[in-house]
């Protein structure tokens, strides 16, 4: 058995089912052969980076690491912008190349480049698969731990006999106090903030049953289900009047903070009130916002003692509603807007639609309006604010999960980066909903130019439509004109992918989140 097929049994016996890339001629071709003989289901993509998106992707849903595979050189050269969104979403994949032989003298210069440079910033490790180094499941298992993210490994036509070499990884920084309790019993006005690490946790089913305001940051939306009336929606630290965290956060006299970390919220600052923060990683990726009690706890005994302590307490719900009902109005108050794009999604589907969310002014809409059951159901670039990233996420996600229709949200800077992934969708008729929310402009933009009297020709998209291009693909594609017109395409759609294109006042768009964010 070749080391090549020993890699593929490990990686079957992992129970990875989707591997995404562009093969070369070389060993990533015979990786894959192996793969598919095992019942693997290769998808070729059309760029390489979305490959290594789609493998973080299904890792976030399955929650063990994707795969993607590419060829050397070029190859992880378009593969990096994928890693680079992997690493700042902390989205778990083992994104595999080929390469030349460790000791390859320099005139094997054909398509060679420094591999370990190339991917030093942005991975957790780079190895050489060899079966005398570490294992498949032992890479996969660091792509997976706190903090998640993407691993590479280089693979070579014959066994290079060389351990895995480590170029990258995280040190963990573990301070403990016992404070907690007393802090806790002391309070009368608890609130929880909790990240993405909550989800990775499993902790919707104890936070789910607490009466306590509970925050998430955007890359947690969902681990607390957002139909319930404890939860109080997205915290950013850049709320602004009508955002709960600005109407409800205020009137805490306590902060417990789970994972919240810099690179999850927009402002860091330090809270007007006590705070404790639990985080395995320490103040290594916290430090800003000061907290003055800093623990994890690694025993359930203390976890379930800590559920105990804050069942019993109990405030917030009737501000929560308020300040949600105050939000919603300002967010509905036109006739067509993204907010009434989504509330007519949402009602179309009664909460059993994935939703995939791309950044841009709507997503801030999106992160507030739209009530998300689990994180499974909800995907978005909530840590990156990577543009482009919708489409071969949700792609991914459709492959992944078949059973709920998946809906893309994207904007004009958005839809056309990867555009090509949507033939994946074709041909696997997958139910998968692709809705163009468009003003013709880069809205988000757009505010600064208006504020300082800045030119808006760079941020004015030229023939934003793109229903002729989706057709040409094989996508049904209709223009709403109406949310009528949105809630009519809908109840006619027969399962198989479909455009939906709406376009907004580009100066209504403009103002729709003054007071939010």
């Amino acid at each position: 058995m070749s080391h090549l097929e020993t890699l593929s049994d490990q990686i079957v016996s992992y129970g990875v089912r989707h591997v995404f890339g562009i093969p070369g001629s070389g060993p990533s071709l015979t990786l894959i052969d192996h793969l598919c003989k095992k019942g693997v289901n290769f998808h070729l993509v059309h760029f390489e980076g979305c490959a290594a998106i789609m493998a973080g992707t299904v890792g976030r849903l399955s929650g063990k690491c994707g795969v993607s595979v590419g060829i050397k050189g070029p190859g992880l050269a378009n593969m990096i912008p994928g890693i680079a969104a992997c690493s700042l979403e902390s989205l778990p994949a083992v994104n595999i190349t080929e390469a030349y032989l460790p000791d390859a003298p320099l005139s094997s210069a054909h398509k060679r480049i420094d591999h370990s440079n190339l991917v030093s910033s942005v991975v957790k490790e780079s190895s050489y698969w060899s079966e005398s180094g570490s294992s498949f499941q032992q890479l996969a298992e660091n792509a997976e731990a706190e903090c998640p993210g993407p691993v590479h490994m280089n693979i070579t036509g014959s066994d290079p006999g060389r351990k895995m070499e480590r170029v990258f990884q995280k040190d963990s920084i573990i301070e403990t106090n016992d404070d907690i309790s007393q802090l806790l019993e002391k309070s009368l006005y608890p609130v929880l903030i909790v990240g993405s690490l909550a989800i990775r946790e499993g902790l919707s089913a104890f936070l789910n049953l607490l009466k306590v305001p509970v925050f998430t940051t955007a890359s947690a939306k969902g681990v607390v289900n957002e139909t319930l009336p404890h939860a109080a929606g997205v915290f950013t630290g850049a709320g602004l009047e009508l955002s709960p965290e600005v109407t409800v956060l205020p009137k805490a006299d306590l902060v417990i903070a789970i994972g919240l970390r810099h690179n999850e919220v927009l402002s860091v600052k330090k809270f007007g009130c006590k705070s404790i923060l639990l985080d395995p990683l320490g103040n290594s990726s916290s430090g800003g916002f000061a907290f003055p009690v800093i623990t994890w706890m690694y025993s359930r005994k203390l976890w379930n003692e800590l559920w105990d302590q804050l069942e019993e307490k109990d405030w917030g719900r009737d501000e929560i509603a308020k300040s949600k009902k105050n939000l919603n109005s300002y967010l509905l108050a036109g006739d067509l807007l993204p907010a009434n794009i989504f509330q007519a999604v949402d009602m179309h589907f009664a909460g059993k639609a994935r939703i995939v969310v791309d950044t841009g002014l709507f997503c801030t809409v999106a992160e507030h309006i739209w009530s998300a059951i689990s994180p499974s159901m909800y995907i978005s670039s909530g840590q990156g604010r990577y543009m482009g990233i919708s489409l071969p996420q949700g792609v991914a996600a459709a492959l992944f999960d078949s059973t709920v229709p998946t809906v893309i949200f994207c904007g004009d800077g958005s839809v056309g980066m990867f555009i090509a992934e949507l033939k994946i969708a074709i041909a696997n008729a997958l139910p998968l909903i692709i809705v163009l929310l468009s003003d013709g402009k880069f809205g988000t933009l757009r505010g600064r130019a208006l504020k300082d009297g800045l030119t808006e020709k760079p941020l004015t998209v030229f023939s934003p439509s793109w229903v002729s291009t989706m057709e040409g693909l094989g996508i049904h594609s209709v223009y709403a004109e109406s949310v009528e017109k949105c809630h009519q395409v809908l109840g006619e759609w027969d399962g198989n992918p479909l455009f939906i294109e709406v376009l907004f006042d580009s100066d209504e768009y403009a103002r729709m989140t003054e007071k939010v964010r």
